[in-house]
């Protein structure tokens, strides 16, 4: 299982300003791939989170911010993720 993420800022409206903190709403970080090595099938997954007006991480120019990891598998479409700074998401 892995994680590609959209753009180096995904939490931000537009990529061209760079790292500027979040509009707020529904973002999306990236495309999970989980390859399923008994049926050799491969699905992919938009993850998406809801951010608050004005977050960014706390260091936006880090490239620690640019993917995201799989923790455990919840149910068959939902995924436990970590971040950077230790904290977690189900997406």
């Amino acid at each position: 299982m892995m994680c590609q993420y959209v753009h180096p800022y995904w939490w931000t409206g537009d990529f061209d300003d760079g790292p500027m903190p979040s509009e707020g709403g529904r973002r999306k970080v990236g495309d999970i791939t989980v390859h399923n090595l008994h049926t050799n099938s491969i699905a992919v997954h938009s993850a998406f989170i809801d951010l608050p007006l004005g977050w960014s991480p706390d260091k936006p120019d880090s490239g620690d911010w640019r993917s995201i990891g799989v923790r455990s598998f919840i149910d068959a479409d939902k995924f436990r993720i970590w971040w950077p700074d230790d904290s977690s998401d189900v997406l």
